[in-house]
């Protein structure tokens, strides 16, 4: 008798990330020698900074990679340090901590806090992991779909989404998938709607995932946390190196929050993972506490791919201009309901007919859309748009 694993009931409420998907796919093609170009990863193309590397470097060669703890004093004084520099926020050691890439604290952000039937309200476009994570948890996903052309939400949509039974916010900017950038007013308007809800919704908790910004080119980063520190001790900040100091692959991710919020995810931290790599940490250290000035070469490097690809796209598909991260976000309805009933049928054909990999817009719930990382060369963007136009061009419709 042959055995079939089968998964867990609990492993259907989750779904896999569309983003890895594509670009598995995209790999995949390349791995049979097609020449693909991959829009699809959010990943810079830069080098990790000289400093961090050698920081690890020598943390390795001292022979001392032993047990920690997720966020030991030095690195715990080094994340303390850069919310006080950048953001003018004071914490204490027990109110940080860190974990495997700031996806790992996302999902214990949110397992800590969200129960059964709790509903979690996520403006979109959104990245593809909340709502899937908020499932897994027994949550209720309510999604803001915005009104605006440049895809922000409004005080009015927001307060419109939450109810007696909202549990969390979450809230990204600069946001993945569009870049979207809250002006200081426009991030004291949604405060103003969240400070009210809590006097009739006392459970209700936030996240404000940061992981973007270093990388904003239109005017300047406002935190959620710095414009309404009164609402700090019902928030979790959580933040990262991967797009800050192309660290995507040592998996560094860190947060800070009310002492019993931290505590929580510690807890589940020390049921999992334990704490990262000492080596990550070493190097983590040295990038908080280290200097950022690589960051104006590469945002004027991010400025101008992003300039290029809007101007490319003139035409072809409307496009809101991203105000920070590294992607656009185009609009594609005017090339569907013919050859292609939705925007994941488009991007499929788009990889096997042109070989270019971009990810669906559905998958970040925001139908007729999709993801165009400019995080690659020159010589990237230019065949791969070119392909696009010409992919375009050939639809009937």
């Amino acid at each position: 008798m042959t055995f079939t694993f089968t998964p867990a009931p609990q492993i259907d409420l989750i779904q896999p990330s569309a983003t890895l998907a594509i670009a598995a796919l995209s790999n995949k093609l390349k791995a049979e020698g097609k020449n693909v170009i991959s829009f699809a990863v959010g990943e810079p193309d830069k080098a990790t900074p000289g400093h961090v590397g050698k920081a690890m470097s020598d943390f390795a060669l001292l022979g001392q990679n032993k047990y920690a703890s997720p966020a030991p004093p030095a690195l715990a004084d080094a994340i303390i340090g850069k919310f006080k520099r950048d953001d003018g926020l004071n914490f204490e050691r027990t109110q940080v901590t860190a974990g495997v890439g700031g996806k790992e604290l996302v999902f214990w952000g949110i397992g800590t806090s969200v129960g059964k039937d709790d509903e979690v309200v996520i403006p979109a476009p959104y990245w593809v992991s909340y709502p899937e994570i908020v499932n897994f948890f027994g949550g209720v996903p309510k999604i803001i779909s915005p009104a605006r052309h440049d895809l922000k939400i409004t005080a009015d949509e927001l307060r419109a989404a939450i109810t007696p039974q909202t549990r969390l916010f979450i809230f990204n900017q600069p946001s993945n998938p569009a870049g979207v950038v809250y002006t200081k007013g426009e991030v004291a308007a949604l405060a103003d709607v969240l400070r009210e809800a809590t006097k009739t919704n006392p459970r209700l908790v936030i996240i404000s995932d940061d992981i973007y910004e270093k990388l904003v080119y239109t005017g300047s980063f406002h935190s959620l946390a710095a414009v309404a520190p009164d609402l700090l001790p019902r928030m979790l900040l959580i933040n990262g190196l991967s797009k800050s100091h192309a660290f995507t692959g040592a998996r560094f991710g860190y947060a800070a929050g009310a002492a019993p919020w931290i505590g929580a995810i510690n807890k589940m931290l020390s049921q999992s993972s334990t704490h990262g790599p000492t080596i990550v940490q070493a190097g983590a250290i040295a990038a908080l506490n280290g200097p950022e000035d690589f960051l104006v070469e590469w945002r004027a490097d991010y400025v101008r791919r992003r300039d290029f690809v809007f101007a490319e796209l003139q035409g072809v598909m409307p496009c809101a201009t991203p105000g920070g991260a590294f992607y656009v976000f185009p609009d594609i309805r005017h090339y569907l309901g013919g050859e292609y009933k939705t925007d994941k049928d488009f991007v499929l054909a788009l990889l096997e007919r042109e070989l270019v990999g971009c990810v669906h817009g559905s998958a970040f719930g925001m139908a007729g859309f999709m993801r165009i990382s400019y995080a690659t060369s020159d010589d990237n963007l230019r065949e791969g748009l070119a392909r696009i136009k010409k992919f375009c061009a050939g639809i009937s419709r």
